[in-house]
């Protein structure tokens, strides 16, 4: 399959003698209605062994038994990136679960991930759904093909998503800056003559430097990377938290600071992130003595971390109905092994009724 998405219409066109009306149609036969697909629901939890009359959540072989449920009162759906950085990289056997029914292959996700989202489930009293473990991994697979096709599915009827982001935000000063983001303490909006939204600076620049700096840490991570991840936040909405490391953690659990109670973890909610960067790095750009370096970072923090709504009403003035476009564009942004998977992530984020069968096409 051809990855043209960056293409105009006239090459796309050029590519093949035959007339475009007559690919569209062979496509149109190759569809399905999404109201077709029927997913396997299953999550997974900490097991429990009764042990000298009481339960343990682990072996004592320090190994950590993991077991499959069917959710009764929700789930986290979880959002991560495959592939971790050296040495983390790694799977111990230190969780153990057995492949439920009509499963052929599960993968296993890094201890480190394991470590992080269990942590998260138990502070939230949910099982957790991940896409190595809860979706059978056999390549070809029936089930394999409707998981892929019902994303939305999972996303969307989550009770929480989790993002895990691999940075660390370690020294005091950058979870000060963070904060102050967060809290709104660097921007204010407010509106002008003509009823519109304007935004001031209201730190200085030297601490919106550093908060820039921050904002670049975390639009670093392989987290904002992925099209796969794009679709998973997306469709999450106001329910996906984002989980940084920071040893500063124990500290700020009884302030005011909002990061939540997971211990060696900030926690803060990605529309809000969205928000409070677009925020910022709308106003930082054309503030004076901002150099050309700082803008074009702001730039690429809004590419991949801005706040639609924000962003189409300020270059528009108005409200857009089709989001299509731009959600094309900022999956064709991310980057995906498999180009033909970017239109399972596009009709799963436009929520398309007729869907391209991918093993025909």
């Amino acid at each position: 399959m051809w990855n043209d998405i960056d293409r105009g219409f006239r090459d796309v066109c050029a590519q093949s003698k035959t007339p475009v009306y007559r690919r569209i149609l062979d496509i149109q036969r190759k569809g399905y209605s999404s109201g077709e697909k029927t997913l396997k629901r299953r999550c997974v939890e900490k097991g429990r062994k009764r042990r000298y009359g009481q339960y343990h959540r682990d072996n004592v072989d320090g190994t950590i038994e993991l077991r499959y449920i069917q959710p009764r009162k929700g789930y986290i759906a979880v959002s991560c990136p495959w592939r971790l950085s050296s040495p983390e990289d790694i799977d111990t056997g230190k969780y153990q679960i057995k492949p439920d029914r009509n499963m052929k292959n599960i993968i296993r996700p890094q201890d480190v991930v394991l470590d992080r989202v269990i942590k998260f489930a138990d502070a939230n009293g949910l099982p957790f759904w991940i896409d190595r473990l809860c979706i059978d991994q056999l390549d070809g697979s029936d089930e394999n093909e409707i998981a892929i096709q019902s994303m939305d599915m999972i996303y969307k009827q989550s009770t929480l998503s989790l993002g895990l982001l691999f940075v660390r935000i370690d020294l005091k000063e950058q979870v000060e800056c963070l904060c102050d983001l967060m809290s709104g303490n660097c921007v204010t909006k407010w509106q002008n003559g003509w009823g519109k939204d304007e935004y001031s600076l209201d730190i200085s620049l030297q601490k919106a430097r550093k908060v820039l700096n921050i904002l670049d840490l975390i639009i670093k991570d392989t987290w904002w990377e992925r099209a796969w991840i794009f679709q998973e936040e997306y469709l999450s909405g106001i329910r996906m938290c984002l989980l940084i490391r920071s040893s500063q953690s124990h500290r700020l659990q009884s302030s005011s600071m909002g990061f939540g109670n997971i211990p060696g973890e900030l926690e803060l909610r990605a529309v809000d992130f969205r928000k409070q960067a677009t925020r910022f790095c709308l106003v930082f750009r054309h503030r004076a003595g901002v150099s050309e370096s700082e803008k074009s970072l702001c730039t690429e923090i809004l590419k991949r971390a801005g706040k639609y709504n924000i962003m189409l009403l300020r270059n528009t003035g108005r409200n857009l109905k089709a989001m299509s476009p731009t959600i094309f564009r900022d999956i064709g942004r991310r980057n995906i092994i498999c180009a033909s998977d970017i239109l399972i992530i596009a009709s799963n984020c436009c929520d398309y009724l007729v869907r391209l069968t991918i093993n025909i096409l």
